[in-house]
């Protein structure tokens, strides 16, 4: 699981090369909670959800599940090591911008 997890298939689709244009002096920047909480969902969130209804009916399946949850963390433990925190994306143009 840590192994397709860690080589994301859409990496394929970034642009290659090009340098990130400055970030503009009002650029209004979101939380840390919000980045943890956009990372978090629903991948996280869902296998904890069905994760806690699997330990109501089938425990193994759960403890699958479990493992899936660890895999998940100790590859954004890794992925942590990777983000250039320089670095801002936005969403909605698909822009890249460096402070």
């Amino acid at each position: 699981m840590v192994f397709l997890l860690s080589n994301d298939p859409r990496a394929r689709f970034r642009p290659a090369g090009g340098t990130p244009a400055p970030l503009p002096d009002d650029a209004r920047l979101a939380p840390a909670w919000l980045h943890a909480a956009h990372a978090a969902l629903p991948s996280t969130v869902g296998v904890s959800a069905f994760t806690v209804l699997a330990l109501v009916f089938e425990p193994s399946l759960a403890a699958f599940l479990a493992g899936v949850l660890a895999g998940l963390g100790f590859t954004a433990l890794l992925g942590a090591y990777q983000v250039d925190p320089g670095l801002y994306f936005e969403p909605a143009t698909g822009s890249l911008f460096r402070r």
